[in-house]
């Protein structure tokens, strides 16, 4: 399993991320909100490390946002 995936599938897991998945638009608005939050890694993934893909995640994003559903 890549760091995507396991940082996807940790959001799916914690209610509150997943909420917040489900109102940004991308990628960097989520990492936004959360760094609010002071949260900046789950699964022991930062957010911002470089190895992840973060074209996958703007999608998983997007298909959180209720306009597609995608099985992760």
């Amino acid at each position: 399993m890549t760091k995507t995936q396991r940082l996807i599938k940790r959001i799916l897991e914690i209610d509150n991320m997943q909420n917040v998945a489900c109102v940004c638009e991308n990628w960097q608005e989520f990492c936004f909100e959360l760094e609010e939050w002071g949260v900046t890694s789950a699964a022991k993934v930062e957010f911002d490390d470089p190895e992840l893909d973060t074209q996958e995640l703007d999608r998983f994003i997007f298909a959180e946002n209720g306009y597609i559903r995608e099985e992760v």
